[in-house]
């Protein structure tokens, strides 16, 4: 489901998502109680690798507005 309205969403208002995606992981609510990104409490988290990559995806991007 929510792929399809992803689609939809995109073909209408010629739109951009990123692809990673962060999960659902105890490891991401902990960061509030930490008040600390998850690279300085839970390196080797699936969650933190998802982070490192969503923000490799928004360098890209920032950067080809340069």
């Amino acid at each position: 489901m929510h792929e399809e309205i992803y689609q939809e969403y995109c073909s209408k208002r010629n739109t951009m998502f990123f692809k990673t995606t962060i999960p659902n992981a105890s490891a991401v609510e902990k960061m509030g109680l930490h008040q600390a990104p998850l690279g300085a409490f839970a390196k080797s988290s699936v969650a933190n690798k998802d982070y490192q990559e969503l923000w490799s995806e928004i360098d890209k991007v920032l950067g080809k507005l340069k």
